[in-house]
């Protein structure tokens, strides 16, 4: 019998995008610290399902990134050949007990992203690298930072939105505070917050019921981290006691129509960002 050759397909071959796949991961994981297969696969690799195996797989063959070293294949690290070939600065590797905490905030970021309607984006690390800019941005100065502040376009301005993930229900006396916090960041217009649970989120709300908030337009939107892995930007959220999808309020915020053109508006190196690597390379 005639033995069958099999070959082994090889990345150039398969597609012509691998590059562009490879650049985008990299700046993910430099930018976060990590990145997962899940969020890859979602957001990174936009192709077909046997081509984003082989692209993962390549990334790893190549010495870019590697597996975590605590049981989580899912979460992987960039090497020290995938932080020199990175596009940007990389932040340190990410704690393996906050990645489900930072890839929900990460895929909030990927989602809004999508929209087209993105004009920058600085995640809680940027924004404690450089405090005279966060003062800048946020309108005041706090000891709380947003696990995300993001500026969407509207018709002829931004909307400058803070996200919160609360993964775990905090004391009463915390949401106290943040809401105060919160209350004197003048250039913050809308708050959203992705809670693991209803109780959570209502634990917020409660926090922002007063008219002051109401007067400053502080009032936070609330929606479940359940809600948003499963149907992203279509998960229900609350706003005062309107129940709408997390897109249909924000395109009524930001006074749009059209979510997702396919076209990513976002400065590719926001000026925290790029204020922080001078600083680190006049170090």
């Amino acid at each position: 019998m005639k033995r069958m050759r099999i070959y082994a397909p090889q990345v150039g071959s398969v597609s012509k995008h691998y590059t562009e796949v490879k650049t985008a991961t990299l700046d993910f994981a430099a930018r976060f610290g990590f990145v997962t297969q899940s969020i890859f696969f979602d957001y990174l690799c936009p192709l077909q399902k046997t081509q984003k195996y082989l692209y993962w797989s390549q990334l790893k063959r190549e010495g870019l990134i590697e597996p975590s070293r605590q049981y989580f294949e899912d979460v992987c690290y960039l090497t020290r050949r995938g932080r020199h070939q990175a596009p940007r600065w990389a932040v340190p590797s990410r704690s393996i007990y906050f990645v489900d905490h930072d890839a929900t905030v990460a895929r909030l970021y990927l989602e809004l992203e999508q929209s087209g309607l993105l004009l920058s984006s600085f995640t809680e690390y940027e924004l404690r690298s450089d405090k005279y800019e966060a003062f800048k941005l946020l309108g005041g100065d706090s000891e709380k930072y947003p696990d995300l502040l993001v500026d969407m376009k509207t018709p002829d301005s931004f909307l400058r939105i803070a996200v919160e993930v609360e993964r775990s229900r905090k004391s009463n006396e915390r949401y106290a505070l943040m809401s105060l916090r919160y209350f004197g960041l003048r250039h913050v217009d809308l708050m959203l917050f992705c809670c693991c649970d209803r109780a959570t989120g209502r634990a917020i709300e409660h926090q922002f019921n007063a008219e002051v908030y109401r007067k400053a337009e502080k009032i936070p939107t609330i929606f479940l981290i359940s809600d948003f892995k499963k149907s992203g930007v279509l998960a229900e959220a609350k706003f005062l006691e309107r129940r709408m999808t997390l897109k249909k309020l924000l395109l009524a915020a930001l006074d749009q129509t059209e979510w997702g053109n396919g076209k990513n508006v976002e400065n590719s190196r926001n000026r925290v960002h790029e204020n922080f690597i001078d600083e680190k390379k006049c170090a």
